[in-house]
């Protein structure tokens, strides 16, 4: 069992993942308490986001990199490969797993455009951007991973303006959804 300590020190002093917890779990109670569907669907929003970029943040940087040191570890022992392999896509099927099940827990509490929403934030590449500011990373001048985007669909690398870009355009789309501009208007009948 870890100590408090360790906890502490992995949610606040290596990563910033602790604040992203306590969004995520200030979004869970406002869904539990707030009945107007604007409320719920930013708590929603909120909710998705800071919960799928805590599983990146731990799930990839913790388990799947070993603390960032997988890089270094297979240069000095290539036969650590294959472990780092199939941890990795390990990591990816619980990751897709996860995101299935965070998107139909969010579809239910606060139905599809908050789901819709943070799908977009996700495909825009803006949990990946998190994962970068909550571990204290640098930006990457290339993004060559980022297959599953939008762009990333047509490009084998995006520069970080392009990434940037993309996130801000699904992030505006996200947000957009879930406003009070989406709502359907009817119009009065007439007598």
């Amino acid at each position: 069992m870890l100590a408090s300590e360790h906890i502490f020190s992995l949610l606040f002093e290596r990563t910033a993942a602790g604040a992203l917890v306590i969004a995520g779990l200030l979004a869970l109670v406002s869904l539990l308490f707030f009945r107007k569907p604007l409320h719920r669907r930013v708590a929603a929003l909120l909710l998705f986001v800071a919960a799928f970029s805590v599983y990146d943040v731990f799930g990839y940087d913790f388990i799947v990199m070993t603390d960032s040191t997988a890089a270094a570890s297979i240069a000095q022992r290539p036969e650590l490969q294959a472990a780092y392999t199939a941890s990795l896509n390990a990591y990816r099927i619980v990751q897709v797993s996860f995101q299935f099940i965070l998107s139909a827990a969010v579809l239910f509490a606060a139905g599809w455009r908050a789901m819709l929403a943070g799908n977009l934030v996700w495909w825009g590449a803006g949990c990946d951007l998190i994962y970068y500011a909550v571990t204290f990373r640098p930006l990457p001048s290339e993004w060559n991973w980022l297959w599953f985007t939008p762009l990333g669909i047509f490009l084998d690398s995006l520069s970080l303006p392009i990434v940037l870009l993309q996130c801000v355009v699904l992030t505006t789309t996200a947000l957009l959804l879930i406003s009070p501009m989406a709502e359907p208007h009817t119009k009065p009948t007439v007598l």
